[in-house]
């Protein structure tokens, strides 16, 4: 995942809306018992987060798994309540407490109600993983992800092309001392280049380019010996004679 991943409304998408929407009904319905109220917030908490952030798809579908389970533990709550608590005099839905022809109590539980509230927390629930379970198979996931990669992509590309000229044009230290030189003394610029020709003319006339041994080979120059001088002496007078 490149770029920015806490974007809002990062995947505008039909799919996932309508999970978020299921997920927020569900979580609405689910106080029937305090386990499934639980388990649905957390949920509903983590759908709600792709609202503002972008996530893998890997914690998409342990969304997906998430929902499914707060689907199975209304189902089962809505059960529980069906068979333990027909006839019941006295109940607490949330707490899961019941009283059985407690004569303390004459109302009736009407223990189907809370039974139906818990079975339609399920149907919610895998409503919601559904549709987010769409969004992720459907192939609008990998769509939305590619075009925020590309987007990162794009911007580091440019980055590396706006600072890569300026490398490239920043002149060295002796070619900033070279054109200062021309500019304030041109004949010391002029004196420069005659010697660099000179100096690169004398090296090729030492250089002998031999075709039998493959390499240049140094030619030896011969050495001047100085003369040796007779101001002053016997014979430099007689010199100066002749």
């Amino acid at each position: 995942m490149k770029g920015n991943s806490c974007i809002y409304f990062p995947y505008k998408d039909p799919y996932l809306v309508s999970a978020q929407v299921f997920s927020v009904l569900a979580f609405s319905v689910s106080w029937v018992w305090f386990a499934t109220t639980s388990l649905s917030f957390l949920t509903m908490a983590l759908f709600q987060g792709l609202w503002f952030c972008r996530q893998e798809k890997i914690s998409i579908l342990f969304y997906t798994v998430l929902a499914i389970g707060s689907a199975c533990l209304a189902i089962f709550t809505g059960t529980h309540i069906l068979e333990e608590w027909e006839d019941s005099s006295f109940c607490i839905p949330f707490f899961m407490v019941n009283q059985n022809n407690d004569p303390n109590y004459s109302f009736n539980c009407n223990e189907q109600r809370f039974a139906y509230i818990s079975f339609a927390c399920g149907g919610l629930w895998i409503l919601a993983s559904l549709a987010l379970m769409l969004f992720v198979c459907s192939g609008n996931y990998d769509v939305w992800e590619k075009k925020y990669n590309a987007l990162a992509g794009d911007d580091s590309d440019s980055e590396i092309d706006a600072s890569a000229p300026s490398a490239r044009m920043t002149p060295s230290r002796d070619l900033i001392i070279k054109r200062q030189t021309m500019k304030k003394q041109p004949s010391v610029a002029a004196m420069m280049m005659a010697t660099s020709i000179a100096m690169s003319n004398r090296s090729q006339e030492r250089t002998v380019d031999t075709s039998a041994t493959g390499g240049p080979i140094p030619v030896a120059t011969p050495v001047q010996t100085a003369q040796p001088s007779y101001v002053g002496s016997e014979r430099g007078r007689m010199d100066s004679y002749v």
